[in-house]
């Protein structure tokens, strides 16, 4: 990369974090490769305030953008889904609003996406179904309706699906029986009705209290929205936290010791897991 072209990548981070970027872009909150592209973007817990800029969609050399913890406001801008060669994109814990961009549909490289805890609406655009190398997909406590899209069946390669704490509706899909690399699988607090039939990576529950009702190849008729698979941790993001959850299906009452709650806030050591995919 020129250093006129390094230099248009700073000013785009300065331009909106002028404190931040102030002694250049290669520095502990982003970084470059040895070629001088900017790689990774990570103002995780930094107090952001204001939209998120529509200028980070020409940082297309981008692997990782973090800014999870903040108070961000406004949209997710469309031009998120120029930036290609991305593998993490994790905007949870923050304030933002509207619909979730199809446009992400266009990041095939993704590994992780995290949108939770926000505050988006609408529905789940089905085009993420065309995120086949995603391992791990977080869109849990927002405010996301409608059902939940059968094209998620196509994921193959995830291993954590949470979509809790939405307003979701209809039917679980039969399709994500096919994700067979699934280890965790979060539906609680929407009003979603049918059967999960269970993946066979599914194979038991951690810490299960009762033990009854946690092993079954299916966990049939979901009364009022509380569903919850929870196995070992995901990617070594997502903790178990000691807690007692119980939760009603048709067939009575299933209680477990322990669930993947969310992912850490902490940014959950998605930047270390996906460290060898940064570099060149």
């Amino acid at each position: 990369m020129t250093a006129a072209n390094l230099s248009s990548d700073c000013a785009i981070l300065a331009a909106w974090q002028p404190t931040i970027y102030a002694y250049g872009c290669c520095t502990f909150s982003s970084s470059c490769n040895s070629a001088g592209n900017v790689r990774v973007v990570d103002l995780w817990r930094n107090q952001l305030t204001g939209p998120i800029p529509t200028e980070l969609g020409q940082l297309t050399s981008l692997r990782a953008l973090v800014l999870s913890s903040n108070n961000l406001t406004g949209t997710i801008p469309t031009e998120l889904g120029q930036l290609t060669s991305l593998t993490l994109l994790d905007l949870q814990f923050s304030q933002l609003t509207g619909t979730i961009p199809t446009e992400l549909g266009q990041l095939t490289s993704l590994r992780a996406l995290v949108l939770s805890s926000n505050n988006l609406t609408g529905t789940i655009p089905t085009e993420l179904g065309q995120l086949t190398s995603l391992t791990l997909l977080d869109l849990q406590f927002s405010q996301l309706t409608g059902t939940i899209p059968t094209e998620l069946g196509q994921l193959t390669s995830l291993r954590a699906l949470f979509l809790a704490g939405n307003q979701l509706t209809g039917t679980i899909p039969t399709e994500l029986g096919r994700l067979t690399s699934l280890a965790t699988l979060d539906l609680h607090n929407n009003t979603l009705t049918g059967t999960v039939v269970r993946p066979t990576s599914l194979t038991e529950l951690t810490n299960p209290i009762n033990q009854q009702q946690a092993i079954s190849p299916i966990i049939g008729g979901v009364a009022g929205a509380a569903v919850l698979l929870c196995l070992a941790t995901v990617l070594g993001n997502c903790f178990c936290r000691k807690r007692v959850m119980t939760f009603k299906t048709d067939d009575g009452e299933a209680t477990f010791g322990s669930y993947v709650d969310n992912v850490k806030e902490e940014k959950a050591g998605l930047l270390d897991n996906l460290e060898n995919l940064l570099h060149d």
